[in-house]
């Protein structure tokens, strides 16, 4: 066992000396600054080889880092020209020390910014037409203008009147669709009237549409308000409350009128009636054969001209 040991210490004490290298140790400091403000002071063939490390509080500079000791003998003379106390040291571990400053890293120059002075343009002047005036005596109140047009511009006071814009409305012709769609129904509200053939009263429901909703609104005869869902498919128009079903029933645009248009309803395949919507509450009271209202009575209570008012291309 102790043979064992003896053989061991031998070849760690030859591996620990074959790894050593020699260098020239400058001393040690403790003031970095002076250390550094010395080292500048090298010739840059000499600076370039220093290396500086720190060391228990201590920096301690050196050149070149190699394993033949007489290859420092002709430069540590050099180097005690200004570091009298340059001698030849050697270690194995020397590098592990924390790097402080390595001086033979080439310095990154930073390029130099030429600056251009902007290029100043020069802009035209601008011909200032002073403005001619009228001659008129001092004793005439009325203030001095320029002459802009010699011809007299004369302002025409308009007014409007309810009636005149009623009959807009009542001569505008309604647009026409040949199916349903977004356009047609989307924000609109028409007049559904319903004439029946026995003693029951007749039915007048105002259908407002939103973008995915619609209202039935009773005006006359005995209906409770309803809302329900709609959904346009393939020119059809369905109504549903709570889920969408294309086996459910479903209306389809049959033609267009002057004031109204025709719907008919289907269930399971077949036609079950077909309803008027009329663009007008007048219009539909005299399907129905009620009294009608004034014009502005008539325009309050449809509250809108959203039927008028589209363009030629949603046609």
């Amino acid at each position: 066992m102790i043979r064992f040991l003896i053989i061991m210490v031998i070849l760690l004490n030859f591996a620990e000396a074959s790894s050593e290298k020699y260098f020239i140790q400058f001393g040690s400091f403790k003031n970095l600054k002076g250390l550094e403000k010395s080292i500048l002071k090298l010739p840059s063939s000499l600076r370039t080889h220093v290396v500086i490390v720190r060391s228990n509080g201590w920096y301690i500079p050196f050149a070149y880092y190699t394993p033949s000791r007489n290859l420092l003998y002709s430069k540590v003379a050099s180097y005690k020209h200004y570091f009298p106390d340059a001698h030849i040291a050697h270690s194995a571990y020397m590098l592990n020390h924390p790097l402080v400053h390595n001086y033979a890293l080439k310095k990154i120059v930073p390029k130099k910014i030429v600056y251009r002075q902007p290029v100043q343009y020069k802009y035209p002047k601008k011909t200032v037409i002073q403005p001619q005036y009228q001659n008129l005596p001092i004793a005439n109140t009325t203030p001095l203008a320029p002459i802009v047009n010699s011809t007299p511009i004369v302002q025409m006071k308009v007014v409007k009147r309810v009636e005149d814009t009623q009959d807009v409305f009542k001569n505008q012709e309604p647009i026409r669709y040949k199916n349903f769609s977004k356009k047609m129904l989307s924000g609109k509200h028409y007049y559904l009237a319903y004439k029946t053939s026995d003693e029951k009263p007749n039915l007048l429901i105002k259908v407002s549409f939103g973008n995915h909703d619609v209202t039935y609104q009773p005006v006359i005869g005995e209906m409770t308000m309803m809302k329900a869902n709609y959904l346009i498919e393939h020119s059809r128009l369905y109504m549903f409350t709570d889920t969408f079903t294309r086996n459910g029933a479903f209306s389809k645009l049959e033609e267009h009128r002057k004031n109204h248009f025709l719907v008919s309803s289907w269930a399971d395949g077949k036609k079950l009636n077909t309803l008027r919507y009329y663009y007008k509450l007048n219009d539909a009271k005299k399907y129905l054969g009620i009294s009608t209202s004034d014009g502005l009575a008539e325009t309050l209570q449809e509250g809108d001209y959203d039927d008028f008012f589209l363009e030629e291309d949603d046609y």
